[in-house]
């Protein structure tokens, strides 16, 4: 699995948001379109996990769970940062596929 944030800092205001993308690769580290796991998202530091989504337009998500179904194999999981300074891991894993984690920094 690969997990993607288009930010590595946030500022400690609890209001600043990073959006991770999480994709289901093959041993080459190409996207596996026809991918569905469920991912499940765990959260350590001062961020909260806002939300997540797969983009399918049909079917119901809950999208303030921990755990999503990837859609043609991909997704987005939305954290917040919280009103606290440290570092903030967000895990994301998935039955029978290598975990993936990244790590914020919260300032």
């Amino acid at each position: 699995m690969l997990l993607q944030s288009d930010a590595t800092e946030l500022a400690a205001d609890g209001h600043d948001v990073a959006h991770l993308t999480f994709a289901i690769v093959d041993e080459h580290g190409f996207r596996v379109p026809n991918a569905e796991n469920e991912v499940t998202f765990t959260v350590d530091g001062p961020v909260n996990l806002l939300g997540i989504d797969n983009g399918r337009i049909a079917g119901a998500v809950d999208y303030q769970d921990n755990r999503c179904d990837a859609y043609r194999g991909r997704g987005l999981a939305i954290v917040r940062s919280q009103r606290h300074a440290g570092a903030a891991t967000i895990s994301a894993a998935a039955d029978g596929l290598e975990p993936a984690q990244i790590t914020l920094m919260v300032k």
